[in-house]
Parts: structure tokens; sequence; C-alpha cells
């Protein structure tokens, strides 16, 4: 397990500088659903103590409002392996 926490999201958190963060990893992709964050996710070697999401925005886009929340809470059961 890595002793880093994780903090993944869309363009958002792009300008976060990790170096002033204790213990904490950023990676930022611009225009990323809540899918492209889980994929990100899946390939990550290590599992880490917390992850942090900033993700949703560009799931308003694609998808309707009302159906967004589901499915970004479904999309969150499969994180649980990393955590």
């Amino acid at each position: 397990m890595s002793q880093y926490s994780l903090v993944i999201g869309d363009s958002t958190i792009r300008d976060i500088d990790e170096n002033r963060l204790l213990d904490t990893k950023v990676i930022s992709k611009a225009g990323a659903s809540v899918n492209d964050v889980n994929s990100v996710v899946d390939r990550l070697p290590d599992k880490y103590p917390m992850i942090a999401l900033v993700v949703g925005e560009n799931n308003c886009d694609n998808n309707s409002a009302d159906k967004t929340p589901e499915d970004i809470t479904n999309s969150l059961g499969s994180l649980t392996p990393k955590v």
C-alpha cells in the first residue's frame, strides 16, 4: 500500500502543486469523466489510504442531469479495491 493519498480528477485540479501537500499525489486529466478517472485508478500499481475524486463536471455535458448523480454513485463502487 502506498504511503501517499491520491487526489485525482479533471482539469479543475490541474494547478494543485503536490509539492505543497503532505504525502499526496495529484493526477489531473483534462476533460475526464467519472469513467475516465476509474480507468486511471484501475491501472494504478498501488493502493492508497485515501482517494479524493474531483470529477463529474464533464459528465453533466454528456448525460442528462438527473442521471449523473446515480452514474457517479454507481461508478464509485468500483474504486473500493484501490482504497
